[in-house]
């Protein structure tokens, strides 16, 4: 698994990381869950005697509705009932794999589905290691995890020591449905288990972020780190502009492409980011005074 390469460019020893985009990752989890059992899908997903199956989740959702007062309050049946347009939401996938999904399945849940109760409590944390957005998120939620990165320490921060026990997770549960007994085809045996593409996308973004933080903190004296930076959004934005200016050219030249970018940096520079990703928090007093140097022919 490649999830580095050097850099030629450098004179020092430097490497360029490769991340996954992990609020991708956390849709394709979910999506992989929610094919999990169902009549439109060959996937059945198994790991060590316990089934992983949305019908879990719709179900106590279900019965969460007749309820007078609602356990899983963020849930409605845009969570449940997918449609094309949400499966693309971040957040609907996100509030599925939860904290509190996962502790209602195993508090309130049958027996069976321990295993996607814990399927979904994994996730929740590994999308938190990934999605710190602030220096105070983690005391108004409640969450250590959504904490800014300040040390390398493993008794000082347990993501650190939480994210190897996640990645023995799901080589365990991959190696379970490969010792399963039973005649099972390969293929079969795949549908037990998560896409490969999500599998290897969160191996390859663990694998960058225990070394990039380390390098951000000690040798490049950064105070703290936030992961969420660590994500598509600016490319989807930046992109997205350029489709919307360009409107009907289903090729543009270089010199079309060229003539956009001059517009988006004039017109959405101080612009807060909106579009087809989360709406990121802005604040007035981040545009600087000294005004952008010219660049260079």
């Amino acid at each position: 698994m490649i999830y580095k390469v050097k850099n030629m460019y450098s004179e020092e020893e430097r490497y360029i990381f490769f991340f996954a985009d992990v609020p991708h990752l956390i849709k394709t989890a979910r999506n992989c869950l929610w094919s999990s059992g169902s009549d439109f899908s060959p996937r059945f997903m198994w790991n060590n005697g316990s089934y992983l199956l949305w019908q879990h989740i719709k179900t106590m959702f279900y019965e969460d509705m007749d309820n007078g007062l609602k356990l899983m309050p963020k849930l409605t049946t845009d969570h449940i009932l997918l449609n094309s347009y949400s499966k693309m939401r971040v957040y609907l996938a996100a509030e599925i794999l939860s904290n509190t999904v996962g502790n209602m399945l195993l508090k309130f849940g049958p027996e069976e589905a321990k295993g996607t109760a814990g399927f979904c409590l994994q996730m929740d944390q590994f999308f938190d290691c990934f999605n710190v957005r602030n220096t105070k998120e983690h005391k108004k939620t409640g969450k250590p995890f959504l904490a800014p990165y300040t040390t390398v320490d493993p008794k000082k921060d347990e993501r650190f020591s939480f994210l190897d026990k996640f990645l023995k997770y799901l080589d365990d549960w991959k190696k379970s449905t490969m010792e399963r007994p039973g005649e099972f085809s390969q293929t079969n045996r795949n549908n037990m288990f998560l896409s490969l593409p999500t599998y290897n996308g969160i191996k390859i973004s663990i694998s960058s972020l225990k070394e990039i933080i380390p390098f951000l903190l000690d040798q490049c004296g950064f105070d703290y780190v936030l992961t969420e930076k660590f994500c598509q959004d600016d490319i989807e934005n930046y992109f997205g502009k350029q489709r919307a200016i360009g409107r009907f050219k289903d090729n543009p030249t270089a010199k079309d492409s060229i003539y956009n970018d001059n517009i988006i940096k004039s017109q959405f520079d101080t612009r807060p980011i909106a579009g087809n990703v989360r709406k990121a928090e802005f604040d007035p007093k981040d545009i600087p005074d000294t005004p952008i140097k010219k660049r260079k022919c």
